[in-house]
């Protein structure tokens, strides 16, 4: 079970912030506020090539000796039969369901290797590993002044009118 207090819990709150930014305070120009830069020593290393792919061929896959790459993979539904509530003018023009080729025990089309993990690829384009900013002075903040609207209501539920009715709206839709 939470417990919370209207005075200070609720966004915005009640009563309005004892402090607030100022408005005239601004970022000295030598302020540094980026955690993180690029090493400068860093050095791309010669076997890193930006463009290897992730993946490739496998050199040592050799295509099976019953591959067949004249006969297709897939075939139309030889059993397939059209619907008799079908409408050619409506419907278009009826094609059976595509299958698998049953003559493709093995396998048929065109062959193509398997792909495997790249020994070559080191991640893609090469970038500088960032180090922490030495020059880094923290995220700045305007400094805090006294809010000039301040006031402060302890008790703001005393203002309030009474309640003498609750509404409640409900909504249907039929269909």
């Amino acid at each position: 079970k939470k417990k919370g207090n209207l005075l200070t819990h609720l966004t915005p709150p009640i009563n309005p912030s004892k402090f607030i930014d100022d408005i005239t305070d601004k970022k000295p120009k030598d302020w540094v506020d980026i955690k993180e830069i690029p090493d400068p020593d860093a050095v791309k290393p010669d076997d890193w090539d930006d463009d290897a792919p992730a993946k490739i061929p496998d050199p040592s896959a050799v295509k099976p000796r019953t591959w067949d790459d004249n006969i297709p993979e897939t075939i139309p539904d030889p059993e397939a039969i059209k619907p008799i509530d079908w409408d050619d003018d409506e419907d278009g023009e009826w094609e059976a369901p595509i299958i698998k080729n049953p003559a493709c025990s093995t396998g048929c089309g065109v062959w193509t290797a398997p792909m495997i993990a790249n020994p070559a690829y080191k991640g893609g384009k090469w970038k500088h590993p960032m180090i922490p900013n030495p020059d880094y002075k923290g995220e700045w903040k305007p400094r805090q002044i006294l809010n000039p609207d301040t006031s402060y209501d302890s008790n703001p539920i005393a203002h309030l009118s009474p309640i003498i009715g609750v509404v409640v709206e409900v909504w249907t839709t039929v269909g």
